[in-house]
């Protein structure tokens, strides 16, 4: 804003021309910043397309990597975490089962529960999706979810057996929403369940399966929460 009251002297030649020089500062200014924000977005989008085109491979989790996500941020916010770990935990969420992308089809997409041998190899997508994200820069920080959102409270879960806060905060409320979301989804070997059945199911392996804290929040958000219909 410039102003000048009738008081004072007018504009001269050099006012103007400093004026100017300060307009086209802060105009490159915005410029730069409304760039590195449509990148981010672009970038954001390409993540999850990605998501998505992942889950084409497999017929029955179709909407599981948005609803994961839109479950995860929603545990965050409640959270309050900071801005960076959210960002990261959008960034995250869609990409978690990015290693099912070198899982055999035959494995993938059985429509019967997996023998004891399908089940290692089905695991092996946790590692897989750890290798594949820290190897593009701009993912590796999120290559611990991808890894780690089967571990479980206790140590008892996979690959790595970590417990308790071992377990990357964000694998951790990535963990609960996606349990949420398969328990809550039909599958060829089983019914899904209803948010109120699945809610009581998760409380009873606080502590177990899943960090309490966490838990604790996800619970609170029950009736704000729409699973797959």
């Amino acid at each position: 804003h410039l102003d000048r009251s009738s008081s004072e002297l007018p504009f001269g030649p050099a006012d103007l021309a400093f004026a100017d020089a300060m307009a086209a500062q802060v105009s490159a200014g915005i410029e730069g910043v409304m760039l590195v924000r449509r990148q981010r977005e672009a970038f954001l989008e390409t993540v999850n397309v990605l998501g998505q085109v992942i889950e084409l491979r497999d017929a029955y989790t179709g909407g599981h990597t948005m609803r994961v996500t839109a479950y995860a941020s929603k545990i965050g916010e409640a959270m309050k975490l900071p801005a960076d770990l959210l960002d990261l935990l959008r960034l995250g969420a869609p990409l978690h089962d990015i290693g099912k992308i070198g899982i055999n089809d035959a494995i993938l997409r059985k429509q019967a529960a997996l023998t004891s041998e399908e089940q290692e190899v089905m695991r092996g997508h946790t590692v897989l999706g750890d290798q594949i994200l820290r190897s593009h820069p701009g993912l590796e920080k999120v290559a611990a979810i991808a890894r780690s959102h089967h571990e479980r409270h206790d140590g008892q879960g996979y690959p790595d057996r970590l417990a308790g806060n071992d377990i990357p905060l964000l694998a951790r409320i990535v963990a609960v929403a996606d349990a949420f979301d398969a328990i809550t989804t039909d599958r060829p070997y089983r019914a899904r369940l209803s948010v109120s059945e699945a809610m009581a199911l998760m409380e009873r392996e606080s502590g177990r399966q899943f960090d309490p804290e966490i838990l604790r929040v996800f619970l609170g958000l029950a009736p704000d929460l729409t699973p797959t219909t």
